[in-house]
C-alpha cells in the first residue's frame, strides 16, 4: 500500500510546547516523537510533518527544525502562518522566514512548501493558462472528503459541509451548495480578488481563511499581503536563477 504519513510539529521542544498542547495544557513535543520514533521502528516511517507559525512561537522557529527533519529521515517539511487567526508579525518577516527556511531545507535536499508557496506554483504550471484551475484541486471540485458522520467536506481542513453520503449524487447538481461552492471560488468570481496582481493563480487564497475571517476581519487581508509579498520574492529567486 501506498500510504504516506504525515503530523504536526510546530518546531522543537519550546516552539511546539507553545502552542500545541493536550487537553491538560501540557506540552506535546515529547510525545510526537516518540509516536515518530515508534512508527519508524514498525518499518512505517513519517513521510513529512507541518510547522504552523503563529505569535508564540515565531522566533523560536528556525533551521533548528529543518535540522531535525533530516535526523529523523523525512522527506517533506511544510511550514504555513496560522490560517485562522491574525498574527501581530510583519508580512515581511514572514516572507524573510519563509525564504531562509526554504533555502536552508533546499541545501538539506528536503522538500518545504506551504500554502504561501500556491500562487508561485500554479503560476510555473505549464498547464495553468488552458485548463480549469482553482487555489488548490478541492476548490477545483477534485476532492471530496467523507466524514464518519455521513457528512462530506471539499478537503480535510475546512469546517463547511457541502453534503452528505446519503444523498451523494445530489451533491453534483448545478444547484447543490457544493457546486455553487466551487463556481464562487474559481478565478474570476471572488470579488475581493478583482484587480489584484495574482489574481488568476491565487484565486481567492485557502477557503480556511475564508471561513475564519467570518471572526477575524483582518485575517484575508493579511494573508493576501502574505501571498503577494511571497509571490513577489519567489519570482524574483527564480529570474535571478535561485
Amino acid at each position: 500500500m501506498n500510504v504516506k504519513i504525515s503530523t504536526s510539529l510546530d518546531g522543537l521542544k519550546d516552539g511546539n510546547d507553545s502552542i500545541r498542547v493536550d487537553q491538560k495544557g501540557r506540552g506535546t513535543f515529547d510525545t510526537i516523537m516518540n509516536k515518530i520514533k515508534l512508527l519508524k521502528s514498525i518499518d512505517h516511517p513519517i513521510d513529512g510533518f507541518t510547522v504552523t507559525v503563529t505569535d508564540r512561537n515565531f522566533h523560536l522557529v528556525d533551521e533548528s527544525i529543518v535540522d531535525l527533519a533530516k535526523e529523523i529521515g523525512v522527506k517533506d517539511m511544510a511550514m504555513d502562518f496560522d490560517l485562522v487567526r491574525s498574527i501581530g508579525i510583519t508580512t515581511e518577516s514572514c516572507v524573510e522566514k519563509i525564504l531562509l527556511l526554504r533555502h536552508y531545507a533546499h541545501q538539506k535536499d528536503l522538500n518545504f512548501y506551504g500554502t504561501w508557496e500556491t500562487p508561485f506554483r500554479n503560476l510555473m504550471s505549464n498547464s495553468w493558462l488552458n485548463t480549469p484551475h482553482a487555489f488548490c484541486p478541492a476548490m477545483e471540485g477534485k476532492t471530496l472528503e467523507f466524514n464518519v458522520d455521513g457528512s462530506l467536506k471539499t478537503c480535510g481542513h475546512t469546517n463547511t459541509v457541502v453534503g452528505s453520503s446519503d444523498t451523494f449524487e445530489e451533491c453534483f447538481t448545478p444547484e447543490s451548495k457544493y457546486s455553487q461552492l466551487i463556481e464562487s471560488r474559481l478565478p474570476g468570481n471572488n470579488d475581493f480578488c478583482k484587480g489584484c496582481e495574482i489574481e488568476g493563480s491565487c484565486a481567492g487564497q485557502c477557503q480556511v481563511t475564508l471561513e475564519s475571517s467570518r471572526n477575524d476581519n483582518q485575517l484575508v487581508g493579511r494573508m493576501c499581503q502574505l501571498m503577494i509579498a511571497t509571490t513577489r520574492s519567489l519570482i524574483n529567486e527564480y529570474l535571478e536563477g535561485r
